[in-house]
Order: C-alpha cells, then structure tokens, then sequence
C-alpha cells in the first residue's frame, strides 16, 4: 500500500523509528488479545471434551456459528460441533496461509477482504503477523518506514479476525449470548481506603465465613498493617432482589451483568468467582486494574482465575485463604486509581448485535433510522480515557454535542465506563437527545449504548456491518465513525487500526507522538485515504472535535443524497 506521496526521504531515520514503535506496539496489544482468545477457545475444547465440569451453555448460538464455518450439525451432538468449531478457531489463530483463515468470511464484509487482498494488507493470521515483528523492526536503519506501517495496519485487520472475533464468538458459544438488562451498580458503598472483596453469587455459608474473617482482629490488624482502614466484603448477586440468605454485612454491589462497571472503579481487590456466569470477558478488565480473581473450585473456572484450597478444606481454612490473599492485593495495587461516585449508577448493558436484533425485530429499523435521518450517524466511543473528573467533563460535552445532533453512540471499553456513572447508559438520558433521536428510541432505550468491556470492537463492528448491509451501501460510505479519545500507545491500538482497515475514520483529542516523523504523519492521518477510505483527525477541544464528526456525517449524507 503506497501513500500518496513520500515527503522527502523514505530513509529518514526518524520516519523509521516512529513506524517501528508503532508496529512493535501495535504487535504487543494483538498478542496479549490472541493470549487471552487462546484461552478462551481452549476452554471451549475441554469443555466440548468432557475435560472440564464446565459446560457449553449457547447451544443455539454455537450451531448458528458453526453452519457460517460450514460445519454440518445434521444429526451431531452439541459436544461434537463445539468440537469442531473450537479447532477451526484454534486454527485460524495460527494458520500460515490468509485462504485458510475461515473467520475472514464470517466477520468481515467482501468488499473488505477483496479491497485487503488488492493492497497485500489481508493478515494470514495474528500469530503468524505478530512473529514476524521482530525481524521487520529489528534495524531501524535498514527498515523502510512503509512496510512497517503496513505491517501495523495488517495488524489491525487480524486484529478484529482473530483476536477479538474468535475471542466473541467462542464465549457466547461456552457461556450463551449476553442479555440487555437494566442494573443498578451501588458505587456509594466502596470505599478507597478499605480492602475489598467482591463474592460472586456464592454459597451463604462461605459469604458469612469470608465475613466473619474479614472483621475478626486477627485480619483486621493484617489490613491495617497493609495500610487499610478494615476489610469489606460485597455480594454480586444475578438480580438487583434483596438477599434473604446472606449477612446483612454483605453489602449489595451489582448484578452479575453490571460487574464489569464495578470492576472500572479499580476499587474491587479481589473477586471471588466460582461460577461459569463470569464470562471470560471480566478477566480482561480485572487484569487492566491488577484485581486478582479467585476460585475454590478447581475444576469448574476458566483459566485465569487462581484457585485457593485444596479438596475438602473447611470454609474457615478457605475463607482465611481468600482474606490474606485480598490484603496482599490491596498492598500490591496502591497505584491503582480508584474511581468512587458516590451514588447508584442505573445502566443499561449487554447491547450485542444479537440483542439489538431481538429489540428492534430486525436490524433493518436502525438501517432505516439512519437513512430517514432519525439517526444523523453512529459514534463508537471505545479505548482509554483518564479517569480525572476534567476527562470525564469533557468527555460528557462531547457526547453531549452529538445526542444533540441526533447522533447515536455506542460505547465500550472506558469510555463506557465514564458513560455509565455519568447516567448517559440510563434511558432518562433520551431527554439530551435531539428531536428525531428522541423519536427513534423508545422509552425504554437510552442513547447511549453500553457494548462491554475493554477493547473488545468486534460486537460494534458486527452491528456496524449489519447496517451498513441493510441500507445497501459499503461501511466507509456511511455517516459512522470511531472515536478513540487518547491516542493509543499499546492497549488499544489493534483496535484502533481495525477501525481504520474496515474503512471508518478515527477522531482524537490527542495526537500519537511522531517526533519529525513526517512522512509516517501523513500515512496515519490522510496517505491511506484513496485506498482504505479512511483517515485520522485529532483536536483537543470537545466540541470542536464533535462538530467535526457533524460536519462529516453531514457530508456523507449529501453524498448519499441522504436528508
């Protein structure tokens, strides 16, 4: 893929070094999200293999994806077909060919892959795109800046193919799809200075052991030695109903679909799971804040989670275990900021693709929302943000300028976060919409809409690419857009690129850091503008940045010939 122009010399030394970074950087952030798939698929296979008591709970999700493998189900046991699926996810995350990666044609559009093909950018996988980084960067002097930035951009298609969508696809098939439900995230009873400990729907009687531990001397002076104030536990419960069978001293945290909010706080120390409910998600985001999250159960839970006991330990021998192991955390993660609101946070999440299908009957009502101008555009909001309050209040204006405009947002990651406690998730927030917004979502929608955790593009991506096919015209034509407010330097960038691959621009408060990088400037904000219809635009003021997507979604529309 060539730019439109080379701005001096392709040798320059700093256009090398800042297309190396970037491409080392983009690699890590693709390798650590394939890591985390990895583990998810495998899961999936023991599950399929009987070799875990965890079992496969989207049986009607699992035989949907299989036929879009072509994996016959005819007569097939759901095991068998969980099976198959899980090796040809596997494969593709490390197969050496682009023609033998079968999650291409399920995820992304024809147009796409045809247009990748055309510019020598389809990725054959992403472990085989991450192995070969080491070579590509490994002298700067010798390397040419445009492979590298093509490399990184070839990341961001694998990206979406491998790590995210694989990631997708094999957790609503082990766990069943998510559910949009209401839930309400009693933030007020954190505490900063307290160790804290989260039980995630657990047996009464290990609760109230875990209680009793926590307030008895003994754990009381280890935490205070640690530099707490005390200890405190919180029950994640699947409804917001008040509990008759645990300790009034359990305080009520969230639903089991609003633990990813509570996790964002960074206050949750440790998070005490058990249960196949904890989709393999949260681990994602507990890893981002350095929350350690435990299991007694050796055998039923996923990976990640570190298990505590041992075969027929007494809940005061596990209950001690699960409370030294929260104050060790508390100690280990003082540089953690904690985001505290004092207030019930009311949010709507688990908007999928699915999910909106279900509301709306089909997804052609958003199509035709969009074109009759109900809907000017859609926003995805994703990637980190600063958690300061000056952040979150710029944040808020920005989004705030675009509901106004009748633009519809989708959010994940962060931002979703700051969206949630600032009530933007909440149904009573169609009153900051515009007038033909407002008319589109019912009563009991909000308008913005709360995609999960993390970085996880692959579900907003999926919803844009159902629109797209609904109003008929290709994604990059369309009034959408990916907002990415702080440009990212690692955590995000796949996700980053695999918006620009799939053809929308991307629109920052802050800038990369591309010291006299001249020519790698001009690749990342308008070079591949002819080739992949996409580009970058950075401005540091909320509603400048805003009126900007306005002003483009505008455009697009007149191009449409859309009102």
């Amino acid at each position: 893929m060539k730019t439109e122009s080379h701005i001096h010399n392709d040798c320059d030394s700093a256009n090398n070094k800042a297309a190396s970074d970037l491409l080392r950087s983009a690699a890590k952030d693709v390798a650590a999200h394939e890591a985390r798939t990895r583990e998810i698929i495998l899961t999936l296979k023991k599950a399929a293999e009987d070799d875990t008591t965890l079992s496969i709970v989207g049986e009607r999700k699992l035989r949907k994806i299989a036929v879009e493998f072509d994996i016959s189900t005819n007569g097939k046991e759901t095991n068998a077909i969980a099976a198959e699926l899980a090796d040809a996810l596997l494969n593709d995350l490390s197969c050496t060919e682009s023609s033998a990666c079968s999650t291409l044609s399920v995820v992304a559009p024809p147009e796409r892959i045809q247009l990748w093909r055309k510019l020598d950018l389809l990725p054959v996988s992403s472990s085989c795109e991450v192995s070969t980084t080491p070579k590509q960067t490994a002298d700067e002097k010798q390397e040419d800046w445009q492979k590298s930035m093509n490399a990184s951009f070839r990341l961001g298609s694998a990206f979406l193919l491998n790590s995210m969508a694989g990631n997708s696809l094999a957790t609503d098939c082990l766990c069943g799809p998510a559910e949009r439900t209401t839930t309400k995230i009693h933030l007020e009873s954190l505490q900063a200075d307290t160790v804290n400990i989260a039980l995630y729907e657990h047996i009464p009687t290990l609760a109230a052991s875990v209680d009793a531990t926590a307030k008895s001397e003994k754990f009381t002076a280890m935490a205070k030695e640690a530099g707490a104030t005390g200890i405190q536990a919180y029950g994640i419960r699947s409804t917001d109903e008040p509990s008759t069978d645990t300790s009034d001293v359990i305080l009520p945290l969230a639903t089991t679909n609003g633990i990813s909010i509570a996790l964002e706080t960074g206050a949750i120390d440790v998070l005490l799971a058990d249960t196949q409910k904890v989709q393999p998600k949260i681990a994602a985001i507990a890893d981002c804040h350095a929350t350690a999250i435990v299991t007694t159960n050796e055998s039923s839970h996923f990976s990640n989670a570190e298990f505590i006991g041992a075969p027929n330990e007494s809940l005061d021998v596990l209950a001690e275990a699960i409370v030294t192991r929260a104050i060790e955390s508390f100690k280990n993660r003082r540089a953690i900021k904690r985001v505290l609101p004092a207030e019930v946070i009311t949010a709507q999440v688990g908007f999928t693709l699915d999910t909106i299908d279900k509301h709306f009957g089909c997804i052609e009502v958003i199509a035709s929302g969009v074109i009759n101008g109900k809907i000017k555009g859609i926003v995805s909001l994703s990637g980190g943000s600063p958690a300061d309050a000056e952040s979150a209040k710029n944040l808020a204006t920005f989004v705030n300028t675009l509901l106004e405009n009748n633009v519809l947002v989708f959010a994940n990651g962060d931002p979703a976060f700051s969206m949630a406690i600032q009530g933007f998730c909440s149904s009573k927030a169609r009153e900051k919409c515009g007038d033909m917004l407002q008319l589109f979502l019912d009563a009991t929608m909000p308008p913005v809409w709360h995609f999960g955790e993390g970085t996880d593009v692959a579900q907003p991506l999926a919803t844009f690419r159902e629109i797209a096919k609904y109003a008929g015209h290709k994604m990059k034509d369309l009034p959408f857009a990916a907002v990415i407010p702080e440009w990212p330097h690692e955590e995000g960038l796949g996700a980053t690129l695999a918006f620009r691959m799939s053809g929308f621009d991307t629109y920052h408060f802050t800038p990369p850091v591309l010291e006299q990088a001249e020519n790698v400037q001009h690749f990342l904000y308008d070079g591949v503008k002819d080739q992949l219809g996409s580009s970058m635009h950075v401005v540091p003021t909320p509603e400048e940045l805003a009126t900007m997507i306005i002003t483009d979604f505008n455009n697009a529309r007149s191009t449409l010939c859309w009102r």
